[in-house]
């Protein structure tokens, strides 16, 4: 088991960057902001989550707490880029980590709506879970969603990884609508047979 300050520093003071024949990840900054505006401008991205960005203000706003996050040593937000076709595609990112625990999650994810079915939020995960599980060592890595997403809620079981139940009124999205969101895990023990089962075509 690495030690707490390995983990630190591997996460928070290394350049990370992932790569696989689908996607390219790298950590969020302001240069990406006009980019991601492209395909952020969206209302069906931002339903379930109590994050919105209708704007250039919105997006910075949401570029710069996630940079705060990473500066903090909470969280490490990414762009993923197509590789396809070189574009910015959306976001992703590890967050809520606890370190006493091995515990993170991967959330925040979303894409444009001309990248959908491309299999890109997969190859984002599975960078991020091999990064979890088999660089930091982590006990648990687990995830959440509106319940009323059932496109993320399949999402997520095709990685593997297993519902742990729901927490009712869990996130407040505005207009006086508390949402009740669903977990789901995946611990170290199920890595190996998940990967070999379940991303495949990235091994």
């Amino acid at each position: 088991m690495l030690e707490n300050k390995t983990i630190i520093k591997k996460i928070f003071y290394t350049p990370l960057e992932f790569s696989n024949k689908l996607v390219t990840m790298k950590l969020i900054s302001l240069d990406h902001i006009q980019d991601l505006l492209k395909v952020a401008l969206e209302p069906e991205i931002w339903k379930y989550t109590p994050t919105k960005v209708f704007n250039e203000d919105d997006m910075v706003y949401y570029v710069y707490n996630a940079m705060m996050e990473y500066k903090d040593e909470k969280g490490a937000a990414f762009v993923i880029t197509d590789n396809q076709s070189g574009k910015i595609a959306g976001s992703t990112r590890i967050s809520n980590i606890s370190l006493p625990d091995k515990r993170a999650e991967i959330g925040w994810t979303w894409l444009g709506k001309d990248f959908h079915g491309k299999g890109l939020s997969k190859a984002s995960k599975f960078e991020l879970l091999r990064f979890l599980f088999e660089e930091l060592q982590f006990q648990r890595v687990e995830f959440k969603t509106d319940v009323r997403n059932l496109k993320a809620r399949k999402s997520l079981i095709s990685t593997g990884a297993k519902e742990d139940g729901v927490l009712r009124s869990h996130t407040y999205l505005g207009d006086n609508y508390w949402r009740d969101s669903v977990y789901y895990s995946i611990l170290s023990k199920e890595w190996e047979e998940a990967k070999q089962n379940n991303f495949k075509e990235f091994l």
